[in-house]
This record gives C-alpha cells, structure tokens and sequence, in this order.
C-alpha cells in the first residue's frame, strides 16, 4: 500500500464511522421494533394455543360424555368410543402440525437482518479493499 492511498484511507475514517455509528443507531432502533413485534408474536401464539388446548379439552369431554351416554347400550360402544378417541388424536396432530407450520415460518428481525447486511456491503464499497492502489 502506498504512503498516498494510506492518506487516502486515513482521510475516510472519520466520514465511514460516522455513517457506521448512524447506521448502528438507526439498525438498534429497528431492532427494538421488530423484538417488540416478536414478542407480540410469540405471546399471541402462546394465547392461541392455551385457548385451541383448553378448548380442545373441554369439547372432547363433552363430546365423549355426550356419545358415551348415547351409545352406552349398544354392544358395540368399546369400537364407538375407540374411534373417537382416534378422532381426538388425528385433530389434535392437525393442530400441532399447524402450529410447527406458523412456528417455522416466523423469522424474528428479518428486516434488520437484512439491512446490516445491505450496510455492509455499502461500506465495504466505500472503504479501498487491500489489493486496492487508490
């Protein structure tokens, strides 16, 4: 490297941390919103799932109740209330399964991420490389 390209360099410090320390304002802003919006995702999934459990719970007493009262002279009520229970657990993997899905597909501080990387990539074209003669 070369004593003028060092100047050169030397001269960008203080415009580039300048832009960095603004740009890391900026990002630190964002990503205390998105860790708010995250938080207020995972609380409402939260909700959602203590009320799809609770519900769950007591429909399916009800509904065995309800069923086992109905069928309880017939022969045949062990198969009744079997295929129900089966029933009860099939709703309940659909559920689970739908749940993983929202889970999966949540990714906290996208945006963010997103743009640290953009800065990124803006500094590294303002700042000379080490292969650079500038």
């Amino acid at each position: 490297m070369s004593p003028g390209s060092l100047l050169n360099a030397l001269d960008r410090v203080p415009s580039a941390t300048r832009v960095v320390i603004a740009g890391l304002a900026h990002r630190g802003e964002l990503a205390t919103v998105e860790t708010k919006e995250a938080s207020n995702h995972f609380i409402v999934s939260i909700l959602i799932g203590t009320g799809i459990l609770a519900f769950a719970l007591l429909t399916g007493f009800a509904v065995t109740f309800a069923i086992a009262a109905a069928v309880w002279h017939r022969d045949d009520r062990g198969l009744i209330l079997g295929l129900l229970t089966v029933a009860y657990l099939v709703s309940a993997c659909g559920l689970g399964w739908g749940l993983s899905r929202r889970l999966r597909a949540w990714h906290p501080l996208r945006e963010t991420r997103r743009q640290l990387c953009e800065d990124s990539e803006c500094i590294d074209g303002l700042l000379p490389g080490e292969d650079s003669t500038n």
